[in-house]
């Protein structure tokens, strides 16, 4: 079996909570990737980690707004320890619909 061209990276799947975020996020983790859950209902994202964990997946849940840059700032800059990797070589999978609250300036990331 060769290895999956996702192995190691990190893959942000925003609203993986449930619905059509969990079953993204599960098939990127089973792809072989470190699959970080962001989502606003803390408690649901940590089960939805939990349960993939338990599949002997690699993922993460973190209580975000996808709407809020100082939230996904913060996920951003958690993700380097938590997993050791370059985001920016990563996957990002967002699964939630907003409006921003505030205007986006992604220099401040990239």
């Amino acid at each position: 079996m060769t290895e999956s061209s996702l192995a190691n990276r990190v893959a942000v799947a925003t609203g993986a909570a449930s619905g059509i975020g969990f079953t993204v996020a599960k098939a990127l983790a089973e792809a072989c990737a470190k699959v970080v859950l962001p989502d606003v209902r803390e408690e649901a994202g940590r089960q939805s980690a939990a349960a993939l964990h338990d599949c002997g997946l690699d993922v993460r849940s973190f209580s975000a707004d996808a709407s809020r840059e100082d939230d996904i700032l913060q996920l951003l800059q958690l993700l380097l320890p938590g997993f050791g990797h370059d985001v920016r070589s990563g996957v990002l999978m967002t699964s939630v619909t907003c409006r921003p609250t505030t205007s986006w300036t992604s220099k401040k990331f990239l």
